[in-house]
């Protein structure tokens, strides 16, 4: 018993699609920074600071892929909870 879907609540689908896969790439690419800048050190160690504000910055860039994440969760929930009210309302 499949049900057709509506345009609007396909778009709330690929956003939350969107949401999570923009999200795990940026994980992804802080996760990849960290381990660079743990490898090969800028000035090789000498420059502390600057290593610092380096991890830093991934490390933040990474929070905001996680965040993306469950934003892009919330969304589907909310996509799914939407389609399932409409398909449970009474049709006279």
């Amino acid at each position: 018993m499949s049900t057709a879907l509506r345009a609007g609540a396909r778009w709330w689908d690929a956003a939350a699609l969107a949401l999570v896969v923009a999200g795990v790439a940026l994980h992804l690419r802080a996760a990849a920074g960290l381990r660079e800048i743990a490898a090969h050190p800028v000035g090789g160690g000498s420059y502390v600071d600057a290593n610092q504000a380096i991890a830093k910055g991934h490390n933040d860039m990474g929070h905001v892929g996680l965040a993306l994440i469950v934003a892009g969760i919330i969304v589907g929930v909310i996509s799914y909870l939407r389609t399932r009210r409409s398909s449970s309302a009474p049709t006279t």
